[in-house]
């Protein structure tokens, strides 16, 4: 977790070492205050002198402490700025089959819960771990001049409970591991209710999932209370060590003064350090149990930090070409053995309008997946403009694409952002146009706060095909030359689907047009319809011909519109 301190961290060593150094300041001061206490008792009060010498010496840990806190402070803000830049740089780069590996709730606990947790690695137990050093080597070395007597005790009393906290290590880590799991399948049970809460009341089934939250909950809880029973023992065990070490260390050094090897001032200053170093080796076995809960949450950010990010080649510029895409003997499958696209050949040129037609899981989406890369073909090649896509850097090769999904995505805004996010230079007049064009217009000129209208959380202060419009205004404005339209009539009502579909029909021309669509009376409108089949092209060709000559599309058509 240090490498998030680059650029931070001698200041953050600095400020460490400083913050760190309390408590073995503190037992120097402590020691001090006893032994002139002992000294003004023994002599009146020609010691105020140094009692005043002592207070100086607490001002002056004050000011070291509270100074290199604010520099901590400082440095590791820097490194939880650095963690939670390098996850959503992850996040956004990484391939599209490692984000469906893991429910949504649980990439979030993962960047929420488990990221705070893991930054305490270097907020809390890096601090802790250097204090306890500090005071045990520093302690060490001050009692080993002092008493080696009273080192040696402390060394004992130390080692005994460094034992039974190391025995608990294992234990923890395991529970810990346990909670964070069971509160990653809780916060996706809840992401699946906010995400479908419609249907989820419609259909009864909130009572189910919240039965599996609650499960999920209780099996947190479970986790939960075993780990507080661990820390619940460190903490009485650790209590019974400070006792022993403080009443124990109290004795032997009055034993000492009774055999004359030492002076009761000095046994009082040598006091409190013997019990820092008791203290210190005693808490670097509970340190080790504690510090568990971070090595887990360690343990899940590092496997986000190590997935692969995404790659593209080196070319920058993209070559103009009379054939813009084209798939040689594409074979792809998501999963090893099942083939999702086998042998597929297609040539799309410039400006044709094209339409992927045919029954669920033939392909078509697969493809559009493959031209935009967020998959890589198993066999063949995708090319655009006679170059295979991987050959492209990833930001020219997808700024030749705009986009429309089946399911719009509207961000948390104004529809005038929504719109304007995919050319933030735009002027107002070009977005303005281009919701007129995508026949989004007329319907936001009659919201009271027009292009200002909040959109709300995924767009759900608008109708299915007010989303969809804006979305397509939205492509309208990238001006890509390349736009394709997945399946963004299949969940509307006829005029919504109507004014969609006369959007798509004003694309700008000398655009090359991609539509995937269920709706074989907008495919009739393309110049070249392909009717996937099994993972296959099973025929192409315009409206009038597959009807004439063809058998997959005309029984499809057949389908539709028999009366």
């Amino acid at each position: 977790m240090m490498q998030f301190l680059k650029g931070h961290r001698l200041v953050f060593w600095i400020g460490t070492l400083m913050t760190a150094s309390f408590a073995f300041l503190q037992n120097i001061f402590t020691g001090q205050l006893y032994r002139v206490v002992a000294m003004i008792g023994q002599g009146g009060n020609a010691f105020f002198g140094q009692l005043l010498q002592v207070f100086g010496l607490l001002l002056l840990i004050v000011a070291v402490v509270g100074i290199g806190f604010w520099i901590f402070t400082c440095a590791a803000a820097c490194g939880d700025k650095a963690l939670w830049q390098q996850l959503a740089h992850k996040m956004s780069h990484m391939p599209m089959k490692n984000w469906y590996e893991k429910h949504s709730g649980e990439w979030l606990t993962m960047l929420g819960k488990d990221a705070e947790n893991a930054a305490n690695s270097y907020k809390q137990l890096v601090t802790r771990f250097v204090s306890l050093f500090i005071e045990l080597a520093g302690g060490g070395l001050v009692l080993s001049f002092g008493s080696p007597v009273l080192l040696l005790y402390a060394a004992i009393s130390g080692i005994v409970y460094f034992g039974i906290g190391v025995l608990l290590r294992k234990r923890n880590k395991k529970y810990a591991a346990g909670n964070q799991q069971a509160v990653g399948a809780a916060a996706s049970y809840v992401a699946d209710i906010f995400n479908g809460f419609i249907v989820m009341r419609l259909y009864h089934l909130l009572r189910l999932l919240m039965k599996k939250q609650q499960a999920a909950i209780e099996e947190g809880y479970d986790y939960g209370k075993k780990l507080a029973r661990v820390s619940v023992f460190n903490g009485a065990l650790g209590q019974i060590g400070y006792t022993l070490a403080y009443s124990g260390a109290f004795v032997v050094g009055l034993l000492l003064v009774y055999a004359g090897k030492l002076e009761l001032p000095m046994m009082l200053a040598l006091w409190p350090i013997s019990m820092g170093v008791s203290f210190s080796i005693m808490e670097f076995g509970f340190f080790v149990t504690d510090m568990q809960p971070t090595v887990v949450a360690v343990e899940r950010i590092r496997t986000v930090l190590e997935l692969p990010e995404e790659t593209g080649g080196e070319e920058k510029r993209v070559p103009e070409s009379d054939v813009v895409l084209e798939l040689r003997n594409v074979t792809f499958a998501y999963e090893q053995g099942k083939n999702v696209l086998q042998d597929v050949n297609l040539q799309i040129r410039k400006g044709e309008k094209i339409a992927f037609v045919g029954e669920s899981g033939s392909g078509k989406s697969t493809i559009v997946k493959l031209l935009l890369r967020f998959y890589d073909v198993q066999q063949g090649q995708v090319l655009l403009h006679g170059q295979p896509v991987q050959n492209y850097a990833l930001e020219p090769l997808r700024s030749q694409f705009a986009y429309v999904p089946q399911n719009a995505c509207l961000l948390s805004g104004s529809i005038y952002q929504n719109i304007a996010m995919v050319k933030p230079e735009a002027a107002e007049h070009q977005i303005k146009t281009a919701a007129e064009n995508a026949y989004a217009d007329e319907f936001i000129r009659t919201l009271s706060q027009g292009y200002e209208t909040q959109v709300g959380e995924r767009g759900a202060q608008l109708s299915g095909g007010q989303r969809q419009r804006v979305a397509i205004a939205r492509a309208f404005l990238k001006d890509a030359p390349i736009m394709i339209f997945d399946e963004i009539t299949a969940a509307l009502d006829g005029e919504s689907e109507a004014k969609v579909q006369w959007a798509v029909e004003r694309a700008p021309e000398g655009k090359t047009l991609l539509m995937i669509t269920h709706r074989l009376s907008a495919a009739a409108q393309a110049e070249r319809i392909v009717v996937m089949e099994n993972g296959k092209i099973a025929e192409i060709g315009s409206h009038n011909e597959l009807l004439a000559h063809g058998t997959v599309y005309k029984r499809m058509w057949d389908m539709q519109f028999q009366k």
